[in-house]
């Protein structure tokens, strides 16, 4: 018995060392949760917008923004921070959107121009084109085909973003500044940040009006 005693007394000392050990080395703790999401969304934030007519960064930000509406924070301080970490999101999301966005012409080989009777077919190689100027035309028109098939996929993605995620951050601004002033700067921020319909501020007032 004396032994089981020991024993455990042992497993929990052990634990509470490496609770404090974690602690004495800065190492990510439940409470350290609100700084590591809401660092990763910037960090995401500004992958998926530093580069234009690039796609593979936004279906992990769409899925930050949901981490970051769900994080249980302390603070009121927290909480308008992450309004604004959404409404900047928003924002630049809206921004690049291209109204009534027409697709750009996409082929799935691009055929290359007829050079001094040469054979050509739709999706050779450049180099097997001998005349320079000929090879030059045809890398364009495949580096054009490229670009628009991104800008298309680019385009695709930011609105399906826009759709997946408008609902849930306009319920977080409603939520966040739910008992404060209309003139709140902060609150005014995020209104502007966010580029918010019409709609979706009266939508914000009326859930502010309705909570007074």
């Amino acid at each position: 018995m004396k032994n089981t005693s020991k024993t455990f007394i042992a497993i929990v000392s052990f634990i509470f060392a490496g609770y404090l050990s974690c602690h004495a080395n800065g190492e990510p703790t439940l409470s350290d949760n609100y700084h590591d999401v809401t660092n990763r969304f910037k960090s995401s934030l500004e992958m998926a917008f530093s580069q234009t007519n690039t796609i593979n960064e936004l279906p992990a930000l769409r899925s930050l923004v949901f981490k970051l509406i769900e994080l249980d924070v302390e603070t009121t301080e927290e909480r308008i921070r992450i309004a604004d970490l959404l409404s900047d999101f928003l924002g630049r999301v809206r921004t690049e959107i291209i109204p009534n966005f027409d697709p750009l012409p996409v082929v799935s080989n691009v055929k290359p121009p007829i050079s001094g009777g040469s054979p050509v077919f739709s999706g050779m190689d450049p180099l097997d084109i001998a005349d320079p100027e000929a090879r030059a035309q045809y890398q364009e028109a495949i580096r054009i085909n490229q670009q628009n098939n991104l800008i298309n996929k680019r385009q695709r993605e930011l609105v399906s973003t826009d759709r997946i995620t408008s609902k849930v951050v306009v319920k977080y601004i409603a939520d966040t500044f739910s008992d404060s002033d209309s003139k709140l700067p902060q609150f005014v921020e995020c209104i502007e940040k966010a580029k918010l319909t019409e709609n979706e501020i009266d939508e914000i007032n009326s859930h502010k009006n309705s909570n007074k």
